[in-house]
Formats: C-alpha cells, sequence, structure tokens
C-alpha cells in the first residue's frame, strides 16, 4: 500500500472518530442541559369586574381566555340576538305549510308597530300603526336594544311560537345552556327571576353563527349611531348602546345587555391589532355579569390585552 493511500484511509478515519466524538458530545450536553421549552405567552387583564368571560378566535377555535364561561347568568339584551336571528329565519328559510301558516307569512317583509309592544320598557320613539321593513326594524333593535321593535316583530309573527322558536334554535345549534321566555331578555321579575339565561362561551357561539350568516345586519351594530326611516315615512335617529366602540377602531359586531339582574353584558367581535406583521384574527368577546358602565372598560382592557397576548 502507498504511503498516499494510508494517509487518505487515516483521514477519512479521523473524520469518522471525530464525527462520533462529536455525537456523543452534543448528546451529552443535551442531556445535562435540554432544550428550552417553548414559552407560551401569557394573557394579562387586570381590573375585569365581569362574572363571566369568554374570548375565542372564531377562524381557528383558540379560545384565548375564558373565566367561568360554563356558568349560567341572565342575558338582558344578548337575548335580541336571537331574536333577530329567528325573524330572518322565519323569512329566508323554507318552512312546512304549517309553520308557515302559524307564522303569518302572508307578509313576513313588514311590521307594524302595535299599542301592545310600546307598553314595555325604553321608548325609541316608535309610533302605533307606524310599519317597518322587517330588516329595518331588526337593525334598530340590535344598534338601540329597542324592546319595543322586539315586542312588535314577536307579534307580528306569532306572540307564542316566536319565543318556543327560540328555544328550538338554540337547540339545533347545541346551545343549549341557552334558554328564553322572552324576546327582549327583560327579567320576569326584578328581584329573582331573570327572562333568558346561557353561559358566556354559547353565547359567543352563538354570535359567531349570527355574523357569519346575516353580516350585513351585523355591520350595522359597529355604528355609533345611524338613521332608520320606515315604510309609513318616519325617520329615527338612534345611537348605539355600546359607548366602548368609539374606542374599538377595528370592531365589527357588538351587542349590549342590561338589567337588575344580568348587570352589564356586552358581546362584540373585532379585528386583532398586533405591532408585529402579523395577519390579524377575528375576534369574539362575550361579557357577563360586569357593571353598568364596568362592561365597557372591561371591553378596552379585554381588546388591549388580546392584541398583547397575540404580539407575544
Amino acid at each position: 500500500m502507498s504511503y498516499r493511500t494510508r494517509t487518505i484511509i487515516n483521514f477519512i478515519i479521523l473524520i469518522i472518530v471525530s464525527s462520533a466524538i462529536c455525537a456523543f458530545t452534543v448528546s451529552a450536553i443535551q442531556q445535562i442541559n435540554p432544550p428550552f421549552p417553548e414559552i407560551k405567552p401569557i394573557f394579562i387583564a387586570h381590573g375585569i369586574q365581569a362574572k363571566a368571560l369568554y374570548v375565542y378566535s372564531p377562524s381557528t377555535g383558540e379560545v384565548i381566555y375564558q373565566k367561568n364561561s360554563s356558568t349560567i347568568l341572565p342575558l338582558a339584551s344578548l337575548t335580541k340576538i336571537m331574536t333577530a336571528l329567528v325573524a330572518e329565519q322565519i323569512r329566508n328559510e323554507p318552512v312546512s305549510p304549517e309553520v308557515a301558516n302559524a307564522f303569518k307569512m302572508g307578509n313576513p317583509e313588514t311590521v307594524p308597530i302595535s299599542e301592545k309592544a310600546l307598553k314595555l320598557d325604553g321608548d325609541q320613539g316608535l309610533k302605533n300603526g307606524e310599519v317597518w321593513s322587517i330588516d329595518e326594524l331588526i337593525k334598530l333593535m340590535l344598534l338601540s336594544s329597542s324592546n319595543d321593535a322586539a315586542a312588535a316583530i314577536r307579534q307580528h309573527l306569532n306572540d307564542y311560537l316566536f319565543v318556543n322558536e327560540m328555544n328550538d334554535l338554540a337547540k339545533r345549534l347545541n346551545l343549549n345552556t341557552l334558554s328564553f321566555t322572552n324576546e327582549t331578555g327583560l327579567d320576569n321579575s326584578t328581584e329573582t327571576i331573570p327572562g333568558d339565561t346561557g353561559t358566556a362561551k354559547d353565547m359567543a357561539k352563538l354570535f359567531n353563527y349570527f355574523v357569519t350568516k346575516y353580516p350585513d345586519i351585523a355591520a350595522a351594530t359597529r355604528l355609533q349611531s345611524s338613521q332608520f326611516i320606515s315604510l309609513s315615512g318616519f325617520s329615527h335617529v338612534e345611537d348605539n348602546t355600546d359607548k366602548a366602540i368609539p374606542r374599538i377602531p377595528t370592531i365589527m359586531a357588538s351587542k349590549t345587555g342590561f338589567t337588575d339582574l344580568a348587570g352589564g353584558n356586552l358581546v362584540f367581535e373585532f379585528k386583532s391589532e398586533t405591532k408585529i406583521n402579523r395577519t390579524p384574527k377575528d375576534i369574539i368577546v362575550v361579557i357577563l355579569g360586569s357593571t353598568k358602565e364596568g362592561r365597557f372598560s372591561d371591553a378596552i382592557t379585554l381588546k388591549n390585552s388580546v392584541n398583547n397576548y397575540l404580539d407575544n
């Protein structure tokens, strides 16, 4: 064997031995000092007054934060989201002749305001006998949280069967904690008996269903105020009951609720804003059992906390 050949063989052996020693050394170091685990960001939200919260991304299903999200609490006027859904379902989806007859399907596109509807708490200036397109009345109901509008819709379609349909739709959507006794969310007793109840988690899923199925109606609820004109020619300028809207510029939809038993409730959807160049996420937030003003400060805190969380 030539000197050149022996030199090449020795060099190859040296490389193999060195590689083996390096691999062993790296393995030993990793066993002594294992790699650091991935550090997950922490969601921090100080000073929240709500009894229950649910924050999630409907596009990914990620639950970003929750607190008592399976506790059943009064919904107050968040109920009107289901009222809108049932009214639109009766209008737009095929139903049996029996249901069509029961729900007065002869003219589901227009709703007259009755004297009975005007007797409920709250006054948005609706007039007895005034006629509305149902879409416009639903938008007014949601933006201004009008009890009169909700009652007029129920009475026009079917005073008794309407609430049954609200509960049936909740079951069909597998939102089994949602329970309704009226279309407005008003307490049945100001001391002990709420009108409608459910969990923050199920309310978030219902809101996602609503904004996905009826985006045009949902979009009307992000405005700070809006003008509505009835088919009778009366103009109504209404302010949004969500006072947090000016401080959530990427808000997409919202609905408030407040009664003595419920306290302050709020559900809203917004697009996340991050300092890092990441694709914004649609985020739904549900706040139950805060105070009348605290729900709005809770909303701002949670919006900021979501953005900080997604930046990490």
